[in-house]
């Protein structure tokens, strides 16, 4: 019989990310943490870089349920887009 040719597309992952404290003030200890899924039967692995206009922020691994969260309580004052 003729070969096949089978194509397997990877899943794209959903990620959130949410602060736990939304206005702040300055020095108050914020954590962002970011939720990584995947619609396969595997959990996310890797790491979660957080930045902001300044630069990276930290660098968490994820952990077995897919999730990194950062504590800060170093952000100046003034709008920070996180990412």
């Amino acid at each position: 019989s003729a070969p096949i040719i089978q194509i397997v597309n990877q899943t794209m992952p959903s990620v959130t990310l949410t602060s736990s404290f939304n206005p702040s003030t300055f020095n108050d200890l914020v954590t962002f943490t970011t939720i990584v899924s995947s619609s396969s039967a595997t959990t996310p692995t890797g790491t979660v870089i957080f930045s902001d206009e300044s630069g990276v922020l930290g660098i968490v691994a994820l952990n077995g349920s897919g999730q990194a969260a950062l504590a800060l309580s170093t952000l100046l004052p003034g709008s920070h887009t996180i990412v």
